[in-house]
């Protein structure tokens, strides 16, 4: 490692209460000699241990990270080093002020093991904002391009100068599970970088993405692509066409059948076949409701109060949730700006962290307002539910 070596490396762990229960994984000693090895192999000088154990890491008001953060400003570290991301902070924004901002003013190189970040490293995607993560590894053939790769880049939010929280969710504390939010759950910032995307070409992709249909060297595509699954592996199965354009041999077989004839056994249906099929079940449904009109009426009636409710219940979760949020926002205020008053925190501090807060309550209060509006929306149809169905 270059540097003086008279300069520390903190190795900074954290474990809150609701870690605890994820087990000896997350532990303050696993993480320390995670962290110790590392600095070891690595040869980084003076490792010193900063820990918080048992604080959320929702606030950045923890001994042993404000501790950490005073010898970075008195400018005796050299490296800083946690196990990931989430254990230096829960606000990704936040963090990214620390790891793009504070740490490389005072010099400090910055290293979460598990996210395979590095901010000194050049390859890595993600050296203007560290609440964008992406893996830094550097491939074997640069121009190997997956459609998974370029699938990825046309849908990351981040390229229109904008930070996305809550991309990803678990249902509660002991199912490690990420699952996917749906956009109008997830907390957007804009103009939190440079932007390389305009928002109007971002969103007529995504609008193109959604009506894509596979084409086949032929040039032609079926209304049923990309709806049609193998009934026993549940990959999708792919449209095909024959080269003489008889539309009567087009047809549809297994994706993973294609790729490994040993993992699925072969699945193929013409696609002549699987439209009577459809027609088929479309007329089955048809007469059903015209002989059984009023009973297919209730039940629909029915369905329909138990979705509204139900989305009006998300809702007001959600927007319970905000004006929490927005509440402690305004409670943080008045901290920093009473510790900025008395000298606790620096100017400098105190303008990264009141610009932070303020951008993260605007968007809270904005997705309050249209959460406000859809709920009131559910409420109306809720009341004739009757009118709903028949319009």
């Amino acid at each position: 490692m270059n540097g003086a070596t008279n300069k520390i490396t903190a190795l900074y762990c954290r474990l809150s209460q609701e870690d605890e229960r994820a087990g000896e994984s997350l532990s303050i000693e696993n993480q320390k000699d995670m962290l110790l090895r590392y600095a070891r192999e690595h040869h980084f000088p003076n490792p010193t241990f900063f820990v918080d154990d048992g604080v959320s890491g929702v606030t950045y008001d923890r001994p042993g990270f404000q501790a950490m953060l005073a010898e970075i400003e008195a400018g005796r570290v050299a490296v800083a080093i946690t196990k990931d991301l989430s254990r230096l902070g829960r606000n990704s924004a936040l963090t990214g002020l620390y790891t793009n901002f504070t740490f490389p003013q005072n010099g400090v190189r910055f290293i979460a093991i598990n996210d395979n970040y590095d901010t000194i490293d050049p390859n890595r995607v993600d050296n203007d904002f560290a609440g964008i993560k992406s893996p830094n590894k550097k491939p074997e053939d640069p121009y190997d391009w997956k459609s998974s790769t370029v699938v990825a880049i046309l849908e990351r939010r981040e390229y229109t100068g904008c930070t996305v929280n809550f991309k990803t969710y678990t249902n509660s504390i002991w199912d490690k599970k990420q699952r996917d939010n749906p956009i109008e759950k997830q907390a957007i910032f804009p103009n939190t970088h440079e932007r390389i995307i305009d928002d109007d070409v971002f969103e007529k992709v995504q609008e193109i993405r959604q009506q894509r249909h596979r084409m086949t060297r032929t040039g032609r595509s079926s209304i049923f692509s990309g709806l049609v699954y193998c009934a026993d592996c549940g990959s999708k199965m792919l449209y095909g066409s024959s080269n003489n354009g008889d539309l009567d041999q087009d047809f549809f077989d297994c994706s993973l059948h294609r790729k490994s004839k040993e993992k699925c056994n072969g699945h193929f249906i013409r696609v002549k076949v699987l439209e009577r099929l459809v027609l088929k079940h479309i007329q089955a449904v048809m007469g059903y409701i015209l002989r059984h009109e009023d009973y297919f009426r209730t039940i629909m009636e029915e369905q329909l109060r138990v979705e509204s409710c139900e989305q009006i219940r998300i809702r007001r979760k959600r927007l319970e949730s905000n004006e929490r949020r927005i509440a402690e926002l305004k409670r943080l205020f008045i901290k920093i700006y009473e510790d900025n008053a008395s000298g606790r925190l620096t100017d400098e501090r105190y303008d990264m962290l009141s610009q932070t807060y303020e951008a993260e309550q605007k968007q809270l209060e904005a997705e309050a307002i249209t959460l406000q509006q859809e709920i009131e929306v559910q409420e109306r149809q809720n009341e004739n539910i009757e009118k709903f169905i028949m319009s």
